[in-house]
C-alpha cells in the first residue's frame, strides 16, 4: 500500500526523469545556427535544421540575388542544405534528393557558388571524395573516384572557383599527401602536391582560396609546421611559413586547424593557426 509520502517520492522521481530527459534530449539536438550582424549589433537564429552530426562540417555560399546557403552532415550522415532565397530557411536532405552517398561523420563541408551552380564536396564513408551539383536545376552526386582521384583520410576539405569557371578542391589521402582535384573544363583531374615539394600534412583543417588565377592553400604539416601551397599562375611553390616567420608550431593531429584569408584590395594575407606555446 502507497503511503503518501511514497506517493510524493514517486511524484518527485517522475518529475526529475522527465527534466533530465528533456536536458539529455536538448544536448544532444544540435541544430546549424546563424549568427547575424546588420552593420548594428549581433543576433543569432536557429535554422531549424535536421539534427546534425556532432563533428559535423560546414559550408556556405552566396548566390545572385543574396540567396544563402548553408551545408551540413546530419545526424545520419545525409548532407544537407539550408537554403533562405527571400521566403525564410528550408532544409533539403541532398543525399536522398540524389541518391548519393553517406558522408563520413567528421568530414569537412566546401562550397562553391559560379553564379547560381553550386558545387558542395565532401568525404564519403568509405573515404571517397564527393560533389554535389546543382546546375541551376537539378542536384547530382558524382563520385570523383570515378575519375581516379585518390581516397581520402576521411576529414579535410577545401574547395574554391577560380576564372572562367574553374573549379578546384583540396583534400588529404591516408598517405598521408595533400591533393588537389581540378576541372578547367576537361573533366576532373587531380594533382599530387608532394610532388611540387610539399611537406605532409598532419592536423583536422585546411583552407585554400583564390585571388583571380593566383591560388593559394594552407595546412600543417607533420611537427606542426604551417605551410603555405602557392600558385603564381605558372607553378606551384611550398612554403615553410612556421620556419619563414621562426615562431611557434602549431598543434599536430587532432588539433591541428588552420584558416586564412587575403585582405581585399591589398596583397596581404592572413593565416589563423593555434600555437604551441606550452
Amino acid at each position: 500500500m502507497n503511503t503518501p509520502n511514497s506517493s510524493r517520492f514517486t511524484i518527485i522521481a517522475a518529475l526529475f526523469l522527465s527534466l533530465f530527459a528533456l536536458a539529455v534530449s536538448s544536448a544532444s539536438a544540435q541544430q546549424v545556427h546563424e549568427l547575424y550582424y546588420n552593420n548594428s549589433f549581433w543576433a543569432d537564429s536557429n535554422l531549424k535544421g535536421a539534427t546534425t552530426e556532432s563533428g559535423s562540417g560546414l559550408g556556405a555560399v552566396m548566390t545572385p540575388g543574396n540567396g544563402l546557403h548553408s551545408f551540413y552532415l546530419a545526424h545520419n550522415g545525409d548532407v544537407h542544405q539550408l537554403y533562405n532565397v527571400g521566403g525564410g530557411w528550408t532544409d533539403q536532405d541532398l543525399t536522398r534528393i540524389t541518391r548519393g552517398a553517406a558522408a563520413n561523420a567528421i568530414s569537412n563541408v566546401a562550397a562553391v557558388a559560379v553564379q547560381n551552380e553550386q558545387y558542395v564536396f565532401y568525404i564519403s564513408d568509405i573515404f571517397d571524395p564527393h560533389l554535389l551539383f546543382y546546375n541551376n536545376s537539378t542536384w547530382t552526386d558524382t563520385n570523383l573516384q570515378n575519375y581516379a582521384l585518390p581516397q581520402s583520410d576521411g576529414q579535410e576539405v577545401a574547395a574554391y572557383a577560380t576564372p572562367n569557371n574553374g573549379i578546384h578542391m583540396f583534400y588529404v589521402t591516408p598517405g598521408p599527401r595533400v591533393i588537389q582535384g581540378y576541372n578547367v573544363g576537361n573533366g576532373w583531374e587531380y594533382q599530387d602536391m608532394t610532388r611540387f615539394g610539399a611537406a605532409q600534412p598532419e592536423g583536422t583543417s585546411l583552407t585554400a582560396f583564390s585571388v583571380g588565377n593566383l591560388q593559394y592553400c594552407f595546412y600543417v604539416a607533420f611537427g606542426g609546421y604551417i605551410h603555405e601551397l602557392f600558385y603564381n599562375n605558372s607553378t606551384w611553390t611550398d612554403t615553410n611559413l612556421t620556419a619563414l616567420t621562426r615562431t611557434v608550431p602549431s598543434w599536430e593531429s587532432p588539433d591541428g586547424s588552420v584558416s586564412g584569408m587575403i585582405v581585399p584590395g591589398t596583397k596581404k594575407l592572413l593565416v589563423y593557426y593555434i600555437g604551441n606555446n606550452t
